[in-house]
């Protein structure tokens, strides 16, 4: 994956971040105290959560060692100081103990999406805790925050290689990797998954 490109269209959606993470925290009902987000497009979402909600426990888990250093970089440059733990893990398997995370967050998903990242997903997510797993600009984000980068940001998701999939190929990951009865599937503001482990 283009490092370059993958950095321009974290930029790109910064306005859209704020909108995204309350969102996800209304989904998850608040009640989550450690949050994993991952993979490339990681950080926007996290760093949007801490500055609202101090007393949460953050990491951000992927495979690029170049993008850690990057991300680390742009925590240093936060006015916020974020603190946000980094792990250099492949998406299956995780380097990550099971039943470690109460929220898991992983935006563009369909990049890398496979019924063994489903399940290993569920396997770090603690008990009565929620992963929300997909792509989009979630409900709340206002259509003229969208119609600023929607065409900008297509064409950079086409560059890096963007995999579209429907609700009946996300339902059938699912139920490959045995969580479809914990899930439910989201289709305002894109196409996600919200995994409850119960």
């Amino acid at each position: 994956m283009d490092i370059k490109k993958v950095i321009e269209l974290y930029k790109l959606w910064d306005d859209v971040y704020p909108f995204l993470a309350k969102w996800i925290y209304e989904l998850a009902d608040g009640s989550f105290r450690t949050l994993l987000e991952l993979g490339p497009f990681s950080l926007g979402i996290t760093i949007e959560i801490l500055k609202r909600y101090n007393d949460i426990s953050a990491s951000i888990a992927l495979d690029s060692p170049d993008l850690i250093s990057w991300m680390k970089q742009e925590i240093q440059k936060n006015p916020y100081n974020p603190q946000i733990s980094f792990i250099n893990t492949p998406l299956s398997p995780l380097k990550i103990p099971s039943n470690s995370f109460d929220l898991i967050i992983f935006r563009g998903a369909f990049f890398f999406l496979k019924p063994d990242i489903l399940a290993e997903i569920h396997r770090v997510l603690a008990k009565g805790g929620i992963a929300i797993i997909g792509g989009g600009f979630g409900k709340t984000t206002p259509q003229e925050v969208i119609d600023t980068i929607a065409l900008e940001s297509k064409r950079l998701n086409k560059l890096l290689g963007k995999v579209v999939i429907n609700v009946d190929e996300l339902k059938k990951m699912a139920d490959l990797s045995n969580i479809l009865p914990k899930s439910e599937i989201i289709t305002e503001g894109g196409l996600w998954l919200k995994v409850t482990k119960r």
